[in-house]
């Protein structure tokens, strides 16, 4: 068969591009966490649900989108406006950081006091802000410029992690190398089984031993079109000389991706449902809560928690009261739910005997 043809007509996911293996670069993990099935669930989609759960009546964009860049890159930075509005500032767009110089007993030292991000309009234009640490005051003492609040999620330990961003020396996110590596794994075994489910065959012909080169191309150039929607002509002789040949990829590849999956599921700490969108059998029994949704709420419960105690100052300055029982209390809710129903059902039972039935020793 001929290579430039076979498979042309099959769609490669463009998450297998080399550029998506580089991922000690920032812009790859924000390419990753828009791209990768699993990595989407376990950022962008738990850090939505978390902020919905609060039910905010505004800004649930802000929060989102911090919690996006403090478990994607591991800190964050956030402007507040005159106007009640805030920027959270893109460590992707940061340029350099502001720093000076400071003396004390220990000697001199560089301290950063603010960072400068840019930003580019629809047109092409580009405009470079100051964002400060601390309020920038002017001769008369007024405020000429709010506080940015800058934000760690862990703090790093100095050594740079193997294959990592650099940032990892002083800060951390929640994507280690383990979950990198294991989410890239399984969306190369997601995209084999797509192109083999896509194509899960191939055809393979001998050619007779007197065909001539011309013959042989214009078979090859025929055989190119061949596809569920599209046939070919060609001599009797040559038909039956076609074998189709199937594809083994696909059982072995749901069975990779099955156990990468519940790998996946494992270091991550989330349930496997959640990754795959459906509930699995088993739980605490009938009047139980389920053992997906437990694991489920303690995680978000963890983020909820540790996002609460990093950005405490922002939340607290702007009105931002987290419900940090909000799980707890779901699951309080639920469980009365099922023990009224429960006690419904055992009601109902025992109103299901004979009807006007007498006492015949009476």
């Amino acid at each position: 068969m001929d290579s430039d043809l076979y498979p042309s007509n099959i769609f490669f996911d463009p998450m297998q591009l080399p550029q998506w293996q580089q991922i000690g670069q920032l812009r790859v993990l924000r390419g990753l966490i828009n791209g990768n099935f699993l990595l989407k669930s376990f950022i962008k989609s738990l850090n939505e649900e978390i902020v919905q759960d609060q039910e905010f009546e505004e800004n649930n964009d802000i929060l989102i989108g911090m919690l996006e860049s403090l478990r994607t890159y591991g800190y964050t930075v956030v402007t507040p406006y005159s106007d009640k509005t805030f920027r959270v500032q893109n460590p992707l767009t940061r340029v350099d950081w502001i720093k000076k110089t400071v003396e004390d007993e220990e000697g001199s030292r560089i301290e950063k006091v603010g960072a400068q991000f840019v930003y580019t309009d629809d047109l092409g234009n580009s405009t470079t802000e100051d964002c400060y640490f601390q309020d920038q005051l002017n001769e008369d003492n007024e405020v000429t410029a709010a506080k940015s609040f800058f934000f760690v999620w862990k703090k790093g330990d100095n050594v740079e992690h193997a294959y990592m961003p650099i940032e990892t020396k002083w800060c951390l996110g929640d994507m280690d190398l383990s979950i990198l590596t294991t989410a890239i794994a399984a969306q190369q075994i997601k995209s084999t089984l797509e192109v083999s489910a896509v194509k899960p065959f191939f055809l393979h012909f001998k050619y007779g031993e007197n065909a001539s080169p011309e013959q042989q191309t214009k078979v090859k150039s025929q055989m190119g079109y061949v596809g569920p929607n599209a046939a070919f002509g060609a001599k009797t002789t040559v038909v039956e000389e076609i074998i189709n040949i199937p594809c083994s990829d696909i059982p072995s590849s749901l069975l990779s991706l099955d156990k990468i999956l519940q790998i996946f599921a494992n270091i991550t700490h989330l349930p496997l449902s959640y990754l795959m969108g459906e509930r699995q059998a088993g739980g605490l029994g009938d009047t139980g809560e389920s053992t997906d949704m437990v694991k489920l709420r303690e995680r978000k419960t963890t983020i909820l928690q540790h996002f609460n105690s990093v950005c405490t100052e922002f939340l607290t300055a702007f009105g931002f009261k987290l419900n940090l029982d909000i799980y707890a209390q779901q699951a309080e809710e639920e469980k009365a739910e099922r023990e009224a129903l429960l006690g419904q059902s055992q009601d109902n039972q025992k109103g299901g005997g004979k009807p006007n039935e007498k006492n015949t020793n009476a």
